[in-house]
């Protein structure tokens, strides 16, 4: 009970102030948490906005790359119904992981924030033991400590550092001097240092043990005996391969690689291309002389800028209307008569198309950059598309040569051309 005041008692005064303030300021608080009622969390949000529901479990955790000491884990970012993800709990085990002992498994520190749902997310983990299998889980946790359900158990091994058998004796010597060790085991860990290799002509048949050579990038191996590259499927970062003149069937082994840029397969007995449809960052191909009959495949590469597709039986160039990078088409000695797939081509600068049975040239009108043509051997009479063309002239050639062009041509066009400065044979 509060005392009354009496005249001359100041502290008596001072003394109810003070409880009179701190009951308010308690009752204030309780009469807000009670304005708030139950529409409301203990965060203040009204209940329309509390989100309740969980991220969706990752159900896609994999292995992206494999070393003997590392190895890197993918997944794709969840979605959420809320406001979005904010922290992966990744852990590992030496065994399978399952709800009931996910919490008691080793935490991984450093996973990235999440990122938008559909990206692809990954850990690099290093450090680890050589020829090791190792369990992985996750989840996710929302804005609102909503947690997901486990994800996937991975099981993963890491490679055994073990001794690394060539059964082509040629090719375990251009790996010795690639790596400078003439003698001793080679293992593993060793390969990782081979980058390029390069043998020309040397009679090499069999690639086995460059699977190991996994930080290859450039092989290099023209006029060999080889017809199986299957080995080559386990090297992601290959962006060169030289293979003219072995004895190829298939290329299978480089469907999908993310890395290659430069593949010469020419004088080869290929019989498919549907492999390197998938190939998405190939900027040249040479696939003359070989079986391959149909290259709709490649329609949809974005980055080819050079093909040659010479000698393969062709009768159309489809295939290249929509290849607007390229700036080198090679198909002669072909049967190719219709020239309109090459009409969006506007970076095409060197277009060889010798032994073949074209005869009108209008589709080239629009092509202005344009700097080597070499359209011998083909039932062209008119050059006029050429004529008009303005990108044509100066430093340009032309080869119309072994054609029944007519007196115009040969009277007028021709000399048109020459005084813009084409160097022309006829």
């Amino acid at each position: 009970m509060l005392r009354a005041w009496r005249s001359g008692d100041e502290h008596g005064w001072e003394s109810a102030v003070t409880v009179i303030v701190a009951v308010l300021a308690v009752a204030g608080t309780l009469l807000l948490a009670c304005s708030k009622g139950s529409g409301d969390d203990i965060t203040g949000k009204p209940e329309d906005e509390v989100d309740t529901v969980a991220p969706e479990a990752i159900n896609d955790l994999r292995v992206q790359m494999v070393g003997e000491y590392e190895l890197e884990l993918a997944w794709t970012a969840p979605a959420d119904s809320g406001n979005g993800c904010e922290q992966y709990d990744l852990r590992m085990a030496d065994s399978l992981i399952t709800e009931s002992n996910f919490a008691v498994a080793a935490p991984i520190a450093e996973v990235d924030h999440p990122r938008t749902a559909g990206s692809t997310e990954s850990k690099y983990l290093g450090a680890l033991e050589t020829g090791k299998t190792y369990f992985f889980a996750i989840k996710t946790r929302d804005e609102d400590s909503n947690w997901s359900a486990l994800s996937n158990c991975l099981e993963a091994e890491t490679r055994l550092d073990s001794v690394v058998s060539f059964v082509d004796p040629v090719l375990e010597q251009l790996v010795r001097q690639a790596l400078s060790q003439p003698t001793g085991d080679l293992r593993r860990t060793y390969l990782r240092g081979v980058q390029a290799l390069n043998a020309d002509a040397l009679g090499i048949e069999d690639l086995s043990g460059l699977e190991y050579c996994v930080n290859l990038r450039q092989v290099n191996m023209p006029q060999n005996q080889i017809d199986d590259i299957s080995p080559l499927a386990e090297l992601s970062l290959l962006r060169i391969v030289n293979l003219i003149g072995n004895q190829l069937t298939s290329v299978a082994a480089l469907a999908g690689s993310n890395s290659l840029e430069h593949l010469l397969i020419n004088h080869n007995p290929v019989t498919s291309a549907t492999p390197l449809g998938t190939c998405s960052k190939l900027t040249i191909l040479r696939a003359d002389d070989t079986e391959i009959r149909d290259f709709a495949p490649i329609a949809s590469l974005p980055d080819l800028t050079t093909l040659n597709v010479t000698q393969n039986e062709l009768s159309d160039l489809e295939f290249v209307r929509q290849l607007d990078q390229l700036t080198e088409l090679r198909a002669q000695q072909n049967q190719i008569s219709d020239l309109s797939p090459l009409v969006n081509l506007d970076e095409l600068q060197m277009l060889t198309l010798g032994s073949n049975q074209i005869s009108d040239l209008t589709p080239l009108l629009g092509l202005q950059s344009l700097q080597f043509v070499d359209l011998s051997s083909n039932q062209i009479t008119d050059l006029m598309p050429l004529v008009q063309n303005p990108g044509i002239g100066t430093g340009d050639y032309l080869n119309v040569s072994q054609n029944p062009l007519s007196d115009d041509a040969r009277q007028y066009q021709i000399p048109a051309l020459v005084q813009r400065g084409v160097s022309i044979s006829h």
